[in-house]
């Protein structure tokens, strides 16, 4: 797999209806993850070839979404890789590319093979002299990903292309800053930009679609400054975080966002009486949050399903008391978090240990807000 960057302005692609996010109960979300972004990078290479041309232009955009239709997971095959004749269905070996903004001043990337735990390093041009991502949304979007505005560039927006980042032409018209001020979250195939009192807003949000703004919605109950938001039973879920105003407040308060409903509703609120600078995900079984500060939470692993929490128990590593802690991504059973040391935290019930640390023995990865881009193959070696 190669990620292709895409140049082109034509209305034929701006306008184009493209698919929300898959089901999320879906069994093989990880496999559609693969697939799609292979759409995107055939597409991107269709678009290259055209040259001006519209009706080119519609054919690369028709075969495209033939392309993500037969996914897994997608309409085609809306059961996952259950009877689904997509040849990622069959690939035995996964990686996560780990694109991190401490690592961009060496040109590194690192894969983490997923079968047997183990790094491998490769190249990545993050074109450091004039693009920098530090507090930058992460954010996958219509098949590629994204680093949106920053501590440095609040505007910005970059593509994940072949290897290397590419500016767009495009900005953000509200500055949006992540990591330690505001959160995001990809919601039906939207980046959400929330929280950042310096743009839209301490208890707002604003959304981006891969090729421009299209609106800011309702304001939460709560400021949730240095927090973090993932998406389970087709909602958009808050965990904790900080007033911006008092950073002697912070709490545990947890707030969902329901498309169609915009509006924020409140939820099960936290077992700690504060959590912030944690890392959130979500699957089909629940909320999850590792570490963060506040409470006992530096090693902590909480689950929120049907409106409870439950605590899964603890990491290996307590490495929370850094703010760098904030990189994860879930696959299949398994969550991977980690800053300096690697955490592989099992969400099954009942498998333990539920976290083996599997990072260097050196402990020295130094993740910060690092993209995780599931692969089916060894990219960017050369």
């Amino acid at each position: 797999m190669k990620l292709f960057a895409l140049n082109l302005s034509f209305c034929a692609a701006e306008t184009l209806l493209v698919p929300v996010t898959p089901p999320p109960l879906c069994p093989d979300l990880d496999k559609n993850e693969i697939c799609s972004t292979e759409c995107s990078d055939g597409r991107d290479q269709c678009y290259n070839e055209c040259a001006g041309d519209y009706s080119c232009v519609n054919r690369c955009n028709s075969t495209w979404l033939n392309c993500l239709e037969s996914c897994p997971c997608s309409s085609g095959c809306p059961d996952g890789c259950i009877g689904c004749p997509h040849p990622v269905c069959e690939a035995t070996e996964q990686y996560l590319f780990m694109i991190n903004y401490n690592w961009a001043s060496e040109n590194k990337a690192l894969h983490l093979r997923l079968s047997d735990n183990s790094f491998i390093e490769s190249n990545f041009n993050y074109h450091y002299e004039y693009m920098d991502v530090d507090d930058a949304c992460v954010s996958y979007i219509k098949g590629q990903h994204f680093f949106i505005g920053g501590y440095y560039n609040p505007r910005a927006i970059i593509k994940v292309t072949d290897c290397e980042f590419k500016l767009q032409s495009q900005e953000l018209t509200i500055p949006h800053i992540g990591g330690m001020w505001g959160s995001c979250e990809t919601y039906n195939d939207v980046a959400q930009l929330c929280f950042y009192d310096g743009g839209v807003g301490a208890r707002d949000c604003q959304t981006f679609d891969s090729e421009s703004e299209i609106g800011t919605f309702s304001e939460s109950t709560h400021p949730h400054d240095w927090s973090a938001m993932a998406v389970y039973d087709d909602k958009m879920w808050v965990v904790g975080g900080c007033d911006p105003d008092d950073y002697s407040n912070c709490h545990n308060h947890v707030e969902y966002y329901t498309q169609g409903e915009y509006s924020w509703q409140m939820g099960p609120a936290h077992p700690s009486s504060e959590i912030y600078a944690g890392v959130v995900l979500g699957d089909a079984s629940g909320v999850y949050t590792f570490g963060g500060r506040g409470g006992n939470n530096a090693r902590s692993v909480y689950r929120m399903r049907n409106g409870s929490w439950s605590f899964l128990g603890q990491m290996t590593e307590a490495t929370a008391y850094s703010y760098y802690f904030t990189s994860g991504k879930i696959v299949g059973d398994y969550a991977y978090v980690g800053e300096n040391s690697f955490e592989k935290v099992s969400l099954k019930d009942g498998v333990l240990p539920l976290s083996t640390n599997i990072g260097p023995e050196t402990d020295d990865l130094r993740l910060y807000y690092a993209a995780m881009i599931l692969t089916d193959q060894i990219i960017c070696i050369n």
